[in-house]
């Protein structure tokens, strides 16, 4: 009569077939007995029909009929009240798809009716489906819910909790992070337990999900292992009294062994290896299922690989020797994987023994780009090219390995250590950024920005004409594909390409340096004050304006743009978040003196003159000031500063502080 298929449409289908066939009964009670017995669907086309919708992933629609068929029953309109099978098939798919409150409500009332006698099951089942929306519960971290069942239940005369209702409340304790509370239901458990309660008796999996949860947590390290340590010997204890059930483990070892390993340094690193050497007491005393693996091994490698000094490197190969040798005596779950490997070889690398680490990964059965990675970027710290571009090259040539981001990270880096200035190293830098761009254009990661700017720093040191080009090259394409998180890295990238255009002797270095800073405060119009361009940005454009060259038309254009920087640094001063210093005022000075041509001495004084004053209003008139407009224009300063009137004009170096009023330099030395 009805569809059985598992497909979605045919599910639906089978559904209306069946509402449509007791809406017909409802709406013809005239209908004979006979004819009803024959067109009526049974409890088992329910079931049949519930099944499908549920195995076609149609769970509310389910639940939907299921609910319309209650009402119907619980009404008196239709005599077949729906089965434990169809409610307990839905509750559980509800649960399962995270429909936790669906799945509540449709469990009680399957109780109501099973208290009754309306559906009939026996009481293990009904609480199988209590543990399903349980579960359900936990998933979703809602500890309240998940408790307040177990509470149904455990008040309840007919039905009672069992271990996995316990565990899944623990759980869901467990992931809210309510420790306390998962620990005082361990409690109730063992309680219940040992007072003959054999349904609620903890299991090994009880435990080790607590530990776990400290291994995970966000708590002191170390009150975080104490409090582990305390569960183990709770295992420990209930084993010795016999419940052999709960007694530790490898895996409980192992559990422990990490929240030792996260200690870090010295300390965790003997705590872990101290508990790896016990657990392999454990296990030659004949506790086989405290069997140490590679799981543990590498955890210790692990908790030493933090030290970072020759001594725990030492001791992390040690453990991996170990390994090795168990491996070849047939010990196939001892032997070593490849996070054994890169680890010892993290170790050496951290105490810079580029040999040692390079030698194990030739001593490596496979290899990955992690361990490559690893060497090239120990190679690169301590600054040897040759073997760091060698091993890139070695994972270029190579037909299983494909450089990654890091890869070519750390040549970036070797290429451009401490500023090497060096054109054609900064050049083949460019050429490794250009595949790590490649990469994300691709889909792989956004680019590293310490990339750009390991590369436009190199820049900033370096004398050659076409470092400015690559550097302000580099910037742009870092502003394309790199956000502002990082504003410091952000901001010194873009003032350092500054810093490239006023070492450069082009035409048009001013123009670009303006252009940097211009984009500097668009980043800050959009952002606030998240982001915000430094006095630094302001004064080297200021500072590069003034050393620009060639005819009248260039120093004049030069000169609109250092004011136009300057009012734009007033602008941002008025807003409270960054002001002019000694260096803006500096830098407007030998604007005056080298962009204004000497013969117009009338706009030159007038100039200096304006830039003067302002220093001192602002109060930062200091030396550097001072000195600039005596060598430059001693006449003018004289008369500006009243030198003759406060009898310093004759002093072969005259003191700002002590000389001219303190207001003047009242900023001088303040942040």
């Amino acid at each position: 009569m009805l569809c059985e298929g598992k497909t979605s449409s045919c599910a639906i289908k089978a559904g209306k077939i069946l509402r449509t066939l007791i809406q017909r009964a409802i709406d013809n009670p005239s209908m004979s007995v006979v004819e009803s017995s024959n067109r009526l669907p049974s409890t088992m086309h329910v079931e049949k029909t519930v099944s499908a919708l549920v195995k076609s992933g149609k769970v509310k629609q389910a639940a939907n009929l299921i609910e319309w068929l209650d009402n119907l029953y619980q009404a008196k309109l239709y005599d077949v009240c729906p089965s434990f099978t169809s409610f307990h098939v839905t509750t559980s798919a509800l649960s399962k798809s995270g429909h936790s409150k669906m799945a509540e409500i449709l469990l009680l009332r399957l109780y109501e009716l099973w208290m009754v006698g309306h559906v009939s099951s026996d009481s293990q089942s009904l609480i199988v489906a209590f543990n399903h929306v349980i579960a359900s519960y936990a998933r979703k971290r809602n500890s309240k819910k998940a408790y307040e069942l177990l509470l149904f239940m455990g008040e309840n005369e007919t039905i009672h909790p069992d271990s996995y209702s316990f565990n899944s409340v623990l759980i869901a304790y467990l992931q809210s992070g309510e420790v306390d509370k998962s620990l005082e239901i361990l409690d109730l458990m063992e309680r219940m337990y040992e007072g003959g309660n054999d349904a609620v008796k903890p299991t090994r999996v009880t435990y080790n999900t607590i530990m776990h949860t400290y291994s995970k947590g966000k708590q002191n390290k170390r009150l975080a292992l104490k409090h582990a340590r305390k569960i183990f010997a709770r295992m420990e204890d209930l084993a010795r009294k016999g419940y052999v059930e709960v007694k530790p483990d490898a895996s409980t070892y192992n559990i422990l062994l990490n929240i030792s390993a996260r200690l870090g340094g010295m300390d965790g690193a003997t705590k872990t290896e101290e508990m790896m050497r016990e657990m392999e007491e454990q296990y030659q005393s004949g506790d086989l299922n405290c069997k140490p693996g590679t799981i543990t091994f590498n955890t210790a490698i692990k908790a030493w690989s933090s030290v970072g000094s020759e001594v725990a490197a030492q001791n992390a190969e040690a453990i991996l020797s170990l390994m090795e040798e168990l491996s070849r005596s047939g010990d196939s779950d001892s032997t070593p994987d490849q996070i054994s490997y890169n680890s010892v070889i993290n170790c050496f690398s951290k105490c810079q023994n580029p040999e040692k680490a390079e030698l194990l990964l030739r001593n490596m059965p496979t290899p990955n780009i992690v361990s490559y990675n690893t060497v090239i970027n120990c190679w690169s710290k301590i600054g040897n090219l040759d073997r760091t571009l060698a091993l890139i090259e070695e994972v270029d040539n190579s037909d299983f390995l494909a450089a990654d981001d890091y890869t070519l990270h750390s040549g970036i880096l070797s290429l451009t250590q401490r500023g090497s200035g060096d054109i054609d190293k900064i050049k083949m830098a460019e050429k490794f950024l250009e595949r790590i761009e490649s990469r994300y254009a691709s889909g792989m990661d956004r680019p590293n920005i310490r990339s750009f700017g390991a590369i436009i720093y190199s820049c900033s040191k370096c004398n050659h004409d076409e470092a400015a080009k690559i550097a302000d090259s580099v910037l742009w394409r870092m502003d394309k594909v790199c956000d502002h998180e990082n504003t410091n890295a952000y901001l010194s990238n873009y003032n350092m390409t500054i810093q490239c255009w006023h070492k450069s002797k082009d035409i048009d270095a001013t123009v670009k340096a303006r252009k940097i800073l211009e984009r500097l405060i668009s980043i800050h119009s959009a952002e606030g004050s998240r982001f915000v361009p430094d006095s630094y940005s302001f004064n080297a454009v200021i500072y590069t304006a003034s050393r620009t060259r060639g005819s009248l038309r260039h120093k004049t254009e030069a000169l609109q743009i250092a004011y136009k920087t300057y009012d734009d640094l007033l602008r941002l001063e008025s807003s409270g978040l960054i002001e002019p210093n000694v260096y803006t005022y500096d830098s407007l000075l030998k604007c005056a003196f080298n962009l204004i041509p000497s013969k117009d001495v009338s706009k030159r004084e007038k100039v200096i003159s304006q830039i003067v004053r302002r220093c001192i209003e602002a109060g930062y008139m200091d030396d550097l000031v001072l000195a600039n407009v005596l060598k430059n224009a001693p006449k003018l300063a004289t008369s500006l500063l009243d030198l003759e009137g406060r009898r310093v004009k004759k002093k072969k170096r005259i003191n700002v502080k002590k000389d001219l009023p303190q207001e003047w330099s009242r900023k001088i030395g303040i942040r």
